[in-house]
């Protein structure tokens, strides 16, 4: 699969600096002329909307590369200590800038650009005929969009929604819109909450017809998330708008608990088996430092000293005696290596060196992500987009807190005690399913009923009443983890839960309520190229200021 891109700049930096041509090579036979795309600057309108499918996935849902290794492993990984490193953490704390969302989600050209030109062909390039004819392909798109939609207003709160990518309506005879204005998140959310649900509504609805439609026999190849499946997509948008709901509970219980009800009342498909879940196998994992790979591997291998285990999840997870920490972490490989057991690394320096841990003695003593699971297994998904044990732990936490009719503490606890299971088998699978050799026999099977049952009846892991919350947020943490640290940080700036160790550094805690960041910073290049419509934003614009949702 090659995915190729010209860009056309256009005077608006932020809106779409660009307007993509892409052409897909190798997916199903399809194939466009590179040489016809140069010499004809408007030919992104000719183009087909099934080339722009897996081009939008990919982009969409990849652990990227530059932004693991970048934003992650040097800041919200190690600010939510799903990992622990021997860096300097003070820069973690400090944004000053987009950390790449802001750029990623209006100028990355495989992304949004690619799935609102399937929107714009689909609405103002084609007959009706052939509108029935890529519902399908439409309803995945707004999918997406919303996935990618959502993640970007957690770190920006009110941005450009309704007027953005309107830069390149010239080409579709619509209005252009070089300096779009700025949508309030609550309507930004209410926006993706109510194209989910179309989506998943259309999806329910259709019936492919390979027979007739080209298209149609074709998505199998073009679809790189679930091979054409639409019940695995419906699925995966209803599972979205949980997740979205949820993520306005504190802030509009009302519609939080009219989009949940909705859900739970008409039976609506969610991800509760792990078959089901969104991963993205696309592009190959490459585990080693260097080269021209595009995943998180690369970014784990090139950063040995900030992939130790955390000291809160190995604490937390050998008192339940949880069979996931031997797949989760490992201990020291290096010659002289002293552990005998898993032992987590504290956050805080001051913490390490009273322990009398150094750069020279930790690679020794403590252990790190296991190479088998995570760090060497080329077998992983290069992304992950919501899982059965995500859906759990959101269903339990809804049950919770009332937001579904009818459900009781016995629902949450059966909810909380799946999400568990499921995680435990996730983390398993992935271990069975590396192509390592050196494997651990007794890792290499998955663990029992017998042991899962007893573990989610574990004195520490057992959901109880006056702590439900609590815990539900640490089986979350434990289970987005790195793969998708994303929403690691989104919800634990929602739920300013687990509580972290501090991360305290000569004397100085680093990791307070009031320095941990809220958001990333909308770039100069925005505030300089729309500065009329950012101006209504400017006050917000720093990294203390909470987004809308976020009423902690």
């Amino acid at each position: 699969m090659e995915f190729k891109n010209i860009i056309m700049k256009t005077t608006n930096k932020h809106i779409i600096s660009a307007i993509a041509l892409i052409a897909v090579v190798g997916l199903g036979g399809c194939k466009k002329s590179m040489d016809d795309l140069f010499q004809n600057p408007e030919a992104f309108t000719s183009t087909k909307i099934e080339y722009l499918l897996p081009t939008g996935i990919d982009a969409t849902l990849r652990q990227d590369y530059g932004d693991i290794y970048t934003n992650h492993l040097n800041g919200i990984a190690q600010i939510t200590q799903v990992v622990a490193g021997t860096a300097d953490p003070i820069s973690f704390y400090r944004w000053t800038n987009d950390k790449g969302k802001w750029n990623g989600y209006y100028t990355n050209a495989n992304s949004m650009i690619s799935l609102k030109g399937m929107e714009q062909i689909y609405n103002y390039k084609i007959d009706e005929a052939q509108r029935e004819e890529y519902k399908p392909y439409l309803a995945m798109a707004k999918i997406l969009m919303a996935y990618n939609t959502g993640r970007t207003t957690d770190f920006f709160d009110d941005m450009p929604y309704t007027d953005a990518f309107k830069g390149q309506n010239s080409l579709y005879g619509q209005p252009v819109i070089l300096t779009p204005k700025y949508d309030t998140q609550q309507s930004i959310y209410y926006a993706i909450l109510d194209d989910l649900k179309a989506a998943a509504a259309t999806l329910s609805a259709y019936t492919l017809n390979p027979t007739a439609y080209q298209t149609h026999s074709a998505l199998p190849q073009q679809d790189i998330l679930y091979q054409g499946d639409l019940l695995k997509w419906v699925k995966f948008a209803n599972s979205l708008r949980l997740r979205f709901a949820m993520r306005i509970s504190a802030k509009d219980a009302t519609r939080a608990r009219t989009e949940i009800n909705d859900l739970i009342s008409s039976n609506a498909p969610l991800i509760t088996q792990n078959a089901d879940n969104a991963y993205l196998y696309v592009g190959g994992q490459v585990a080693v430092a260097g080269g021209g790979s595009n995943t998180q591997l690369r970014s784990f291998n090139e950063l040995p000293n900030q992939i130790y285990a955390p000291k809160l999840m190995v604490d937390q997870m050998t008192a339940a005696n949880d069979p996931r920490l031997n797949v989760f972490f490992a201990k020291p490989t290096v010659t002289g290596a002293t552990a005998t057991t898993i032992v987590g690394l504290s956050p805080s320096a001051d913490a390490r060196n009273a322990a009398g841990l150094t750069t020279t003695t930790i690679p020794l003593q403590i252990a790190s992500l296991n190479p088998v699971t995570i760090v060497k297994n080329t077998n992983l998904p290069t992304g992950i987009g919501i899982t059965a044990a995500d859906v759990d732990f959101l269903l339990a936490e809804a049950a919770v807190n009332g937001l579904i009719t009818g459900k009781t503490f016995s629902d949450a606890n059966n909810y909380y005690s799946d999400g568990i299971r499921r995680s435990v088998e996730a983390y398993y699978d992935f271990y069975i399913k590396s192509p390592a050799t050196d494997k651990d026999p007794l890792l290499n099977v998955q663990p029992g009923t017998a042991v899962k049952d007893a573990l989610v009846n574990t004195s520490s892991y057992k959901l109880a009443a006056g702590t439900a919350i609590e815990q539900i947020a640490l089986q979350k943490w434990m289970n987005t983890n790195i793969l998708q640290s994303n929403e690691t940080f989104t919800e634990y700036t929602r739920l300013d839960l687990p509580v972290l160790l501090p991360d305290i550094q000569a004397g100085i805690q680093l990791n307070t309520a009031e320095k941990i960041p809220k958001r990333a910073i909308i770039p100069s290049s925005e505030t300089g190229s729309n500065s009329a419509n950012y101006s209504a934003v400017a006050g917000k614009n720093n990294q203390n200021t909470r987004v809308w949702w976020d009423v902690k």
